[in-house]
């Protein structure tokens, strides 16, 4: 019986062209098997990964960088090691070089810190409203509508910021380093990689190495129109 280890596995990128914000589209060649599931390619040889593209629209923006969750079983007779070294990505003939722990980790933590600037700043800034002195009963009712709008506005603003602070840190926790995968067990782990060489119009290969046998996934990457 196969027993799975479940940390969700994403290979993730940045694009060269354009500002931050600047989005394209990655979608698997036509020609890639399909698993059960319509959204996963499998491919199965002497064992099995399976890819599913999580992020079909993807940007420079940390939380929009393109993802695949890719699971490896082991279906041999022996224990496997996998690693981010095993993993490649390929633009047209350029390789696609992989973040290592510590580099994400800065990024991460540059993006929770400048959360945490944002949200202090905005309350300080609602608290200064909500304390001004008034002249008169109706200035002071539009200035507590005022108030209470731009509190609802900085109240939501938080809450995006503590899920976007909680899923990079969940990303951190879920990144493949090295790990062993015995007989019968499938095994998902967290690659990124610098996307600048990633071009729209070039072929996007995703290889999986698994006991030095490659596993290769085609996906197309377009610009998308405004």
């Amino acid at each position: 019986m196969i027993r799975t280890v479940q940390i969700s596995l994403v290979a993730c990128a940045m694009i060269l062209a354009g500002c931050e914000s600047t989005q394209l589209a990655i979608s698997p060649s036509n020609s890639q098997p399909l698993g059960e599931n319509p959204d996963v390619l499998v491919l199965e040889k002497e064992h099995r990964v399976s890819v599913e593209l999580l992020t079909p629209h993807f940007s420079r923006k940390l939380d929009e960088l393109p993802s695949f969750s890719i699971t490896v079983e082991n279906q041999g007779d022996d224990y496997l090691i996998l690693s981010t070294s095993g993993v490649r990505l390929m633009s047209g003939e350029t390789q696609v070089p992989s973040y290592s722990l510590e580099e994400y980790t800065v990024l991460v933590n540059k993006a929770i810190d400048r959360e945490a600037e944002e949200y202090n700043a905005s309350q300080a800034a609602t608290a200064m409203q909500t304390s001004s002195v008034q002249r008169t009963d109706a200035i002071r009712d539009n200035s507590q509508t005022i108030a209470q709008m731009t509190a609802a506005k900085a109240a939501n603003k938080a809450s995006a910021r503590r899920q976007s602070s909680i899923r990079l840190k969940q990303d951190l926790e879920d990144l493949l380093t090295i790990h062993q995968l015995n007989p019968g067990e499938s095994h998902t782990g967290l690659v990124k990689f610098h996307a600048e060489p990633i071009a729209a119009g070039e072929p996007l290969t995703l290889v999986v190495f698994v006991a030095g046998e490659p596993y290769e996934f085609s996906f197309k990457v377009a610009g998308i129109s405004k």
